[in-house]
């Protein structure tokens, strides 16, 4: 089971509850692997010690740092399950990415989140600051059946979607310094 965490490790993207979500995955999972891509937005320090100081996390667990876009798609193309533990997210980049590339993402049930996996079908979702809840979706879709129809839902609703209109969107979104 390779997990994807992708942002600033910021405390609104509440990096440090992921990490115990995860933890909790690979106590159920050994084999399991976390990839955390993102820069340093002030909890970097306090995630590298929370791996550093688990047993369950410190051999399972990878810090990347921040990416250049052209590099994401290797690390979505190596991932099963995005964690996305962001509390206030209008529309995650990182979730588009992921169901994009045919990744489930386990999200905070929020409106935007809702939207985006369309009401959970493409996804899983759960409530804010739960890293039980979280780590229950990471494996519920890591289960060989879930796993599957979570999958062919997230292309499905990426087919809906229509990432290219969204993605011309975005990216004149911030170049015009909106996001």
């Amino acid at each position: 089971l390779r997990c994807l965490m992708v942002g600033r490790l910021h405390p609104v993207k509440a990096p440090l509850v992921a990490l115990d979500a995860f933890e909790r995955v690979a106590a159920a999972r050994p084999a399991a692997r976390l990839d955390v891509v993102g820069g340093d937005e002030g909890l970097e320090a306090a995630c590298r010690r929370r791996v550093a100081a688990s047993p369950l996390l410190a051999p399972r667990t990878t810090f990347h740092g921040a990416q250049p876009r052209e590099a994401m798609p290797v690390f979505y193309a190596g991932a099963d399950v995005l964690i996305h533990a962001s509390t206030r997210e209008w529309c995650s980049l990182a979730v588009l990415e992921a169901l994009a590339c045919g990744v489930v993402p386990c999200a905070v049930d929020q409106p935007s989140m809702r939207a985006l996996t369309d009401g959970g079908r493409a996804g899983r979702l759960v409530p804010a600051g739960d890293a039980d809840a979280l780590a229950d979706a990471v494996l519920d879709v890591a289960g060989p059946a879930l796993d599957a129809a979570s999958r062919a839902a997230a292309r499905h609703f990426e087919a809906r979607l229509g990432f290219g209109a969204l993605g011309r969107r975005l990216a004149q979104v911030y170049e015009e310094g909106g996001a």
